[in-house]
C-alpha cells in the first residue's frame, strides 16, 4: 500500500502551517508597531481610506464619461463626485474620519471575531482550537471597547485597538499553525516504524 497521497497532503499542510507561522508573526509585529505609535497608525488608516475614496471617485467619474451614452450618466457622475468629496473630506478632517473609522473598525473587528469564534467551535475537537477562540474573544472585547469609547478617544484608540487586533490575530494564527505542524510531526513519527 502506498501512502503517497497522504504524504503529499501532509507536506501541503506542513507548508501551509509554515506560512501560517510566518504570517502570524508578521501580523503580531505589525500589531506591536501600531500599538507603539497609535496616532501615526490612526492617521495612516485615515489617509489610506481618504486616498482610496479619491481613487474610487476618479475611476467612477471616468466610468460615467466613458459610458455616458448607455444611460444613467448623472447618477454615475454623482456617485463619483460623492466618492471624491468623501475622500477629500477624510484627508482634510482627520478627526471626523477617525471617529467614523473607529466605528467601522469596531463593527468589522466584531464581525471578524464572530467568524473566528464560530470557526473555533467548528474545529473544536482538534488541538489548537482554543487559540482561534482566544483570538475571536479578544477581538470581540476590543471591538466592544472601541464602540463604547466613542468620539472621546477615537483618534489614538483607533491605532491602539487596530494594533491589538493585529497582535491577537497574529498570535492566534501562529500558535494554531504551530499546533498543526507539531501534530503532523507527531503523525510522521508514528508512521515511521510502519515503513520499516
Amino acid at each position: 500500500m502506498s501512502t503517497k497521497p497522504d504524504s503529499s497532503l501532509q507536506q501541503e499542510l506542513h507548508k501551509a502551517a509554515g506560512w501560517g507561522i510566518a504570517v502570524g508573526t508578521l501580523l503580531a509585529i505589525l500589531g506591536i508597531v501600531a500599538i507603539a505609535v497609535p496616532l501615526a497608525t490612526a492617521i495612516a488608516i485615515g489617509l489610506l481610506f481618504g486616498w482610496l475614496f479619491i481613487l474610487g471617485g476618479i475611476i467612477q467619474i471616468s466610468y460615467a464619461f466613458l459610458t455616458r451614452s448607455s444611460g444613467a450618466f448623472l447618477w454615475k457622475l454623482l456617485l463619483g463626485v460623492l466618492y471624491l468629496l468623501g475622500g477629500i473630506s477624510v484627508l482634510f478632517a482627520p478627526g471626523i474620519a477617525a471617529l467614523t473609522l473607529s466605528l467601522i473598525l469596531a463593527i468589522s473587528i466584531g464581525l471578524q471575531s464572530l467568524l473566528q469564534v464560530a470557526t473555533a467551535f467548528q474545529v473544536r475537537p482538534e488541538q489548537g482550537w482554543g487559540w482561534l477562540l482566544f483570538s475571536g474573544v479578544t477581538g470581540l472585547i476590543l471591538g466592544g471597547l472601541i464602540w463604547a469609547q466613542g468620539p472621546a478617544g477615537a483618534v489614538w484608540l483607533l491605532g491602539v485597538w487596530f494594533g491589538l487586533n493585529l497582535l491577537s490575530d497574529g498570535i492566534g494564527l501562529a500558535m494554531a499553525s504551530c499546533v498543526i505542524r507539531a501534530k503532523i510531526k507527531q503523525q510522521d513519527r508514528l508512521k515511521s516504524p510502519e515503513a520499516v
